[in-house]
């Protein structure tokens, strides 16, 4: 493929790269010749630059199967087909080569105070959703995009985009294969929850780790060991709604559930450890959710202060 690469100018060139990347088909010796062909020449990179600008502009996505079609014939194909081809429109070859700019790494931080929930649309038509007390640093160039979860929780609904995606946690890499999902990093682990589409899964220790979840699926990981797969509770992302949906949960853990958004403390007598809560819950009123509690538990609620609170049973 770089033999015939060399024919052709570099719009060209990394055209039939966006098209090569974008296939079914691609391989690690084709993401790694990309990564050759990218550092040989900084034109190269100026050149691969254009293109994502203009995708992005046009929000023109290669056909996924036309990938492997370009690479068959690309040495009959013309400069205006394959441009077509990459999805970037014939534009391209009126922009002058001095207007390029250098490729920069763009790095944004979103943040959720205690309580809140947000969502973004990011540059490449990614959804994000951050929970309550969350942060993320996203960091895109023009060959990747990479998504840190610095803490909390966070949903994810990829948009399309030739570039891979990777996101971050303390304890591997994950990442996605078209699709939505939900990652949660606690103190102990990281949590991911696959809705839609497939995500791989890599360790930050144990590499060797590696494993594929698909939708439908949810896995435990630490930086050294991965838990066997769960199967994904839907209602589990009810929380993008601002809804807190459980079943059977035990009161304790309710409360530790709620406690992520409000400020304070709130403590649960030892005599109600056999309590259990079924419903769905708006987060956005914590102090409604412990009134309720008193309406269906036999339980009273204490307020030392608006932010040390009591949960005792009813006859204490």
């Amino acid at each position: 493929m770089t033999q015939a690469l060399t024919k052709t100018d570099p719009i060209n060139q990394a055209c039939i790269w966006a098209a090569r990347l974008w296939a079914d088909d691609v391989s690690e010796g084709d993401k790694q010749a990309f990564h050759q062909w990218l550092e040989a020449d900084p034109i190269h990179e100026k050149a691969w630059q254009q293109v994502l600008n203009l995708q992005q502009q046009f929000n023109a996505v290669p056909d996924r199967h036309v990938g492997s079609k370009v690479l068959q014939h690309r040495s009959g194909i013309s400069r205006r087909q394959l441009l077509t081809v990459a999805g970037v429109g014939i534009g391209v070859g009126a922009i002058s080569m001095d207007r390029w700019l250098p490729s920069q790494m763009k790095v944004t931080s979103y943040v959720t105070a205690k309580g809140e929930i947000r969502h973004w649309q990011l540059s490449d038509g990614t959804t994000l959703a951050l929970n309550t007390d969350s942060k993320v640093d996203v960091q895109f160039d023009s060959v990747s995009r990479k998504i840190i979860l610095l803490h909390g929780e966070i949903a994810i609904d990829t948009g399309k985009d030739i570039r891979p995606m990777s996101i971050v946690s303390r304890d591997g890499v994950m990442e996605p294969l078209g699709t939505r999902f939900n990652v949660q990093q606690s103190a102990q682990e990281t949590q991911l929850t696959v809705f839609e589409g497939r995500v791989r899964i890599t360790p930050t220790e144990t590499p060797d780790l590696h494993t594929i979840v698909p939708a439908g699926e949810g896995v435990n990981f630490s930086a050294v060991q991965m838990a066997q797969p769960f199967q994904a509770d839907p209602v589990s992302s009810l929380w993008l709604e601002g809804k807190l949906a459980v079943a059977d949960m035990p009161l304790n853990e309710f409360v530790q559930q709620l406690a992520r958004y409000r400020t304070g403390i709130v403590r649960v007598s030892p005599e109600l450890k056999r309590l259990t809560i079924t419903g769905i819950f708006s987060v956005q009123d914590s102090d409604r959710v412990l009134e309720q509690l008193t309406e269906i538990l036999p339980v009273r609620v204490s307020y030392f202060t608006p932010y040390w609170v009591s949960i005792k049973p009813l006859t204490s």
